[in-house]
């Protein structure tokens, strides 16, 4: 048995499962999710695997001292597992740091591991996981109604992602996506295609607005159809033809989900001010390069 600590948002919660999707060609594995505010999952992290495709297959746990109310879980998340403390104990403690070097097959990590990581590399990607990262119908038929949608798919449409609340101050993160970043890809899109419109997504969307000015193509998306913004923003940013992202996992995965075999993503120089492995596709535009 392996036991993965689910921790992160959506982003990173999509390359925890890619690794999840790979361990289990060999193995049982279970998500900890005592991180997160279950079943009311409406903590600052919120579970966000349920929303996606074959969800169900997705095997969960805790151990007795994450949660008070363990009653309540077996009463409301039925398949949940509630390990004893002594199982935790009796398993060899990983972390995966960033950077770590891992082989494809994740053959570093052996049965009877709790495992501690991100994953963030395409490597850990197999046919099964690849095939299920898709909303469920439920969700799909919500955002479908969605104000935006219609102008996006008759557009020549360009998502502009800008993360900055928890990042403005942050040493890993700060100074990477600057204004001049968005600016100047901004510029390369206008000048390949005069008729592009860019939809803003932001966390501080009133800075954009601000920021890159209120024009003709310039679209802030800030409705308030959905109660989270994560879900649909994820869902929008993944019907543009384009995009433009920020040093963000959330980012990577609207990148990666645009189908659109032509589509350009533009992303910026590094991932984080610390030393990182590869982050970005290959196929994607570093924004040094254009």
């Amino acid at each position: 048995m392996i036991i993965i600590k689910l921790q992160g948002g959506l982003g990173n919660q999509l390359f925890q499962y890619a690794a999840y999707s790979k361990l289990s060609e060999r193995s049982e594995v279970y998500f900890d999710i005592g991180e997160y505010n279950l079943p009311k999952n409406d903590g600052y992290r919120k579970y966000y695997l349920n929303f996606f495709k074959q969800n169900s297959k997705i095997k969960l746990c805790t151990f007795n001292d994450s949660r008070k109310n363990n009653l309540i879980y077996k009463i409301t998340m039925p398949s949940l597992k509630v390990f004893s403390n002594s199982i935790r104990n009796s398993l060899t403690y990983m972390n995966i740091e960033a950077g770590n070097s891992l082989s494809d097959d994740l053959s570093e990590i052996k049965d009877n591991s709790y495992v501690e990581g991100y994953f963030m590399d395409e490597r850990f990607f197999t046919e099964s996981f690849i095939n299920s990262i898709s909303l469920t119908d439920k969700i799909q038929k919500v955002f479908s109604k969605n104000n935006y949608l219609s102008l996006i798919q008759k557009t020549n449409s360009i998502a502009v992602h800008i993360r900055r609340t928890d990042y403005i101050n942050h040493p890993n993160f700060k100074g990477i996506c600057t204004s001049e970043y968005y600016k100047k890809a901004i510029s390369f899109f206008n000048q390949k295609y005069p008729d592009s419109n860019f939809f803003f997504f932001s966390d501080d969307i009133d800075w954009a607005k601000n920021e890159f000015g209120i024009k003709p193509n310039h679209i802030f998306v800030e409705d308030e159809i959905s109660n989270d913004a994560t879900l649909r923003d994820l869902y929008l940013m993944c019907c543009c033809r384009h995009i433009i992202i920020a040093n963000s996992s959330f980012s990577w995965w609207a990148a990666y989900l645009i189908n659109n075999k032509d589509k350009i993503v533009i992303h910026p120089e590094k991932y984080q001010n610390i030393q990182f492995a590869k982050f970005y596709c290959s196929s994607w535009l570093n924004i040094s390069l254009i």
